[in-house]
């Protein structure tokens, strides 16, 4: 069964994807997409009263009078399509400036406490019980936080700081050798033949990654494989930032992560002068094959591919977050929601306490 939750992400994510080329006349799609864009600016954690004006208001203003100029027509028959959240939309911007951003004021939250609470209910003669110890055990580990500031709760628990286990030595084919050697010509200024040469025969990879500052976290593709066949979800596809060109102009990228490798340049006398200033420099980089989006940003507009690109080697801290994928005839759509903006989906409170 859908809730608000679900109807939110799959109309605001999915449906411009699906509905992309459905439509016999482009206006409704486009007419439908200018209301995709007025749901994420009303969700935006902060706005000003210009983006009030400029991005609800008046977009809320012309999207009704569109809505009723294809939908009601201003014929007394189709008063049918004249429903109360229609003319609801023309008043949201006046709640926005008297309560602030909707996500002060959503039960959201309240929905989802419930939630953690109802998971340890087990008895059904004495329910209060179990909740009583679901937030005793919730108010230790909050004191614990405070106690050690522990800026995530989960690390007391689960103590990985970015990259995650489990961490491996493999073999380095030439071709690996030469995807890094292409990413250190930017370092070192060099032949790639050469740098190749210089690099062991063997690697040491992780499978998988945790953004900084309580981003994502991401799995890379060879244990994805493993998860998928458990019947978990797939989380090695990302988006990533690259700066080219000469005037370092930042392209956005998105692919699927394949490995993370861990990589430290040599440090004996012979290689001094090879690596000039960066011998012994301990590097992270990340295995991707990119996705053919053409540097489009996903997170402002649909963006699908249909074919991935050969594989190339990218410093680890160009990933920004994991992305989603939807296939809709024979194309991938992006679901890429790193913009600003309030997500129904908050930290999980759980902290493994149904493990207690």
């Amino acid at each position: 069964m859908f809730t608000a939750e679900s109807y939110t992400f799959w109309f605001m994510y999915i449906a411009p994807h699906l509905l992309k080329g459905r439509f016999r006349h482009i206006k409704y799609y486009t007419h439908f997409e200018d209301l995709v864009n007025i749901m994420k600016a009303t969700l935006l954690f902060e706005i000003t009263h210009n983006k009030i004006i400029n991005k609800v208001e008046a977009p809320c203003r012309e999207w009704v009078a569109k809505y009723e100029e294809y939908y009601y027509q201003y014929e007394d028959f189709r008063l049918d399509f004249c429903v109360l959240p229609i003319h609801g939309l023309l008043h949201i911007a006046d709640d926005i400036r008297t309560l602030g951003p909707m996500s002060v004021t959503w039960t959201f939250y309240l929905e989802r406490y419930c939630g953690f609470l109802k998971r340890e209910l087990q008895s059904r003669s004495q329910p209060w019980r179990n909740i009583d110890i679901r937030l005793q055990h919730f108010a230790r580990l909050s004191q614990l936080q405070v106690l050690y500031d522990l800026k995530d709760l989960k690390l007391l628990l689960d103590p990985q700081s970015i990259l995650q286990c489990p961490k491996q030595v493999v073999p380095a084919s030439d071709t690996l050798r030469m995807l890094i050697a292409r990413y250190l010509h930017s370092m070192v200024p060099k032949p790639r033949q050469q740098i190749a040469a210089q690099l062991s025969d063997q690697v040491v990879t992780w499978a998988g990654v945790r953004v900084q500052d309580g981003g994502d976290r991401i799995r890379c593709a060879e244990d994805c494989s493993r998860l998928t066949r458990l019947n978990k979800r797939e989380g090695s596809y990302v988006r990533y930032e690259v700066a080219i060109g000469y005037d370092s102009r930042m392209t956005i990228y998105y692919g699927r992560l394949e490995t993370i490798i861990d990589l430290t340049l040599p440090e004996t006398p012979d290689n001094d002068i090879f690596w000039e200033d960066h011998q012994g420099c301990h590097v992270l980089l990340a295995l991707i094959t990119p996705c053919a989006t053409s540097g489009t940003d996903g997170a402002k507009e649909a963006v699908s591919f249909r074919q991935e690109q050969t594989k190339v080697v990218v410093d680890l801290r160009t990933i920004t977050n994991k992305i989603g994928r939807v296939e809709t005839r024979g194309r991938w759509g992006i679901i890429d929601r790193s913009t600003g903006m309030a997500r129904t989906v908050f930290v999980d409170l759980d902290v493994s306490l149904d493990k207690e």
